[in-house]
């Protein structure tokens, strides 16, 4: 058979529902056929009977009478038109067909579209049958084609327009929409929680044997003898009675209470996780009154790490005219701005917040501290922040889950009980070394036991 469009590389033919159903012809990913072209489609009869049938039909009648106007000047001229001019190129002509011996196709039901849109194609003129390629989403116009022997091409999903969104979709879509109109008038906050990455491991520390707690209650004390007081008449003034009752104290008492509970000196070291957090008003509009709240299960906050498990030391000679609070000044309390925000610190406790009267937009809190996970709380630590605004509808509520791993650990494992040096890092470790690098030693607390307590 002579080629007449012998100037295409590939001859295709579709069916209706590529016409009604799949995106708009020209937009079509037509390179997931042939990436150079150019492309010629070839328009059955069939295809242009049923096509024609939708034009008045309430959902597909757009696309139909499209269709038809698209393909008016080819019906005027009998001449291909382009369709895309791009890579591949893609043409569009009407294919001439031969009359169909039905009864050479006793597998074919001229009653259906499918099938007499392939027995056109086997009865076309001027293609020849090797280049003759049938393209469908539909599966049955395949088989028959197939069936026949002719080269085939199943549409994948980038031919098919999105679905129709449901109801259920619509109406989620139409509460989003509400949101965005909140948002023009109301704050929107992004909220941050940032500490150790990965599962956080903590140690449950088991109590030291009494052998254990004898030899290092001795250990203390031979380490921390009661200080020498001269009892000469130039010394009288600043000679300290009490000092020998408050090393009573510190023998009978201050450290058999140390060594006792030095496995919870140490769970309390080694429990202390660094933490950030961040709130900024990302909205378009400033936050008034607002109040942002913070609260833990499973441990507690503290402003500044607590170095722990420090052994007591000794009680001191007291000077007694040192201790005069006649002339300590009185600390004064800064007024807080508008604009700043004022928090309440956490001292060991399992909530704290901080508030703001004038939240810019764009305005960013951020605050750093510690935080110490229960090594005895086998439940999953959930941390909860929440943000509430005088213009704000309802509140803003963030969880963050915390991975623990509970290990279960002796104190020497932690520790050398010798000379009390710690032998495993600690979360904390890096923060207290910097402090005491850079002598501010206001950075972090002493979790010290003594006489003075």
């Amino acid at each position: 058979m002579d080629d007449e469009y012998s100037g295409f590389s590939t001859k295709i033919f579709i069916d209706s529902n590529v016409v009604l159903e799949a995106l708009p012809l020209k937009d079509l990913p037509w390179s997931e056929i042939d990436p150079v072209g150019p492309i010629l489609i070839l328009l059955t009869p069939t295809l242009l009977s049923e096509v024609d049938s939708k034009k008045r039909d309430g959902r597909l009648g757009v696309r139909a009478r499209e269709f038809n106007r698209l393909v008016a000047p080819i019906a005027e001229h009998g001449q291909p038109i382009n369709l895309v001019a791009d890579i591949p190129r893609v043409d569009i002509v009407i294919a001439r067909c031969r009359r169909i011996d039905w009864d050479s196709y006793d597998d074919l039901d001229p009653s259906q579209g499918d099938a007499r849109i392939i027995a056109e194609v086997l009865n076309v003129r001027g293609v020849p049958e090797e280049q003759r390629l049938v393209v469908s989403q539909d599966i049955n116009p395949l088989f028959m084609a197939q069936r026949h022997g002719l080269k085939t091409h199943h549409v994948s999903d980038n031919w098919l327009p999105r679905p129709a969104p449901s109801p259920q979709e619509k109406e989620i879509e139409k509460l989003k929409g509400q949101v965005r109109e909140y948002a023009k008038t109301e704050p929107q906050f992004d909220i941050k929680f940032e500490m150790q990455s990965g599962t956080v491991e903590v140690h449950q520390v088991q109590k030291l044997t009494e052998g254990e707690m004898s030899t290092l209650a001795k250990d203390i004390i031979a380490a921390n003898p009661k200080q020498e007081q001269k009892q000469d008449l130039l010394s009288y003034m600043q000679y300290d009675n009490s000092l020998n009752d408050r090393y009573v104290k510190y023998e009978r008492k201050t450290v058999p209470d140390f060594v006792r509970g030095y496995h919870k000196e140490l769970e309390l070291l080694f429990g202390q996780i660094p933490f950030t957090l961040s709130v900024e008003n990302t909205g378009k509009v400033r936050a008034d009154h607002t109040n942002i709240d913070v609260q833990i299960v499973g441990g507690w906050f503290n402003t500044k790490p607590i170095l722990a498990g420090l052994r007591p030391s000794a009680p001191k000679v007291k000077n007694p005219l040192s201790h005069s609070s006649l002339f300590r000044p009185t600390p004064t309390q800064r007024a807080v701005g508008r604009h700043e925000i004022e928090i309440n610190e956490p001292r060991r406790s399992e909530q704290f917040s901080a508030q703001c009267e004038d939240f810019r937009h764009g305005q960013k809190w951020v605050f750093s501290g510690v935080v110490w996970l229960d090594p005895h709380q086998e439940r999953e630590i959930v941390i909860i922040v929440k943000v509430t605004a005088a213009n704000l509808h309802g509140e803003i509520s963030m969880p963050f889950k915390l991975d623990k791993s509970v290990l279960s650990s002796r104190a020497s494992d932690l520790v050398d009980i010798n000379s009390g040096k710690v032998v495993k890092d600690y979360y904390v470790k890096s923060l207290v070394e910097e402090a005491i690098k850079a002598n501010k030693y206001g950075a972090f607390e002493w979790d010290r036991v003594s006489d003075e307590d």
